[in-house]
């Protein structure tokens, strides 16, 4: 197993949906959010929408997790 081929990725009808193609897995993720804004909905939820993110510690390891990453004062 692993990242799904671009030819097979180009017969689906994926629509709304961005493919992440990563280190032995295919993320299929909604176009419109990304770990980034579930980072964002968390502070906004918390009451510090809009805050600098200096407590907020994010791990991660493949292309998906950028946008998280992105967002954190401790990115690992």
């Amino acid at each position: 197993r692993g990242p799904l081929p671009d030819e097979l990725l180009a017969t689906l009808d994926l629509q709304g949906v961005r493919v992440v193609a990563g280190e032995g897995q295919t993320d299929f993720v909604a176009a419109a959010v990304d770990k980034g804004s579930g980072i964002d909905a968390l502070l906004a939820a918390l009451g510090t929408a809009g805050a600098t993110a200096r407590l907020v510690l994010a791990v991660g390891d493949t292309t998906s997790d950028v946008p998280m990453l992105e967002r954190a004062a401790a990115p690992y």
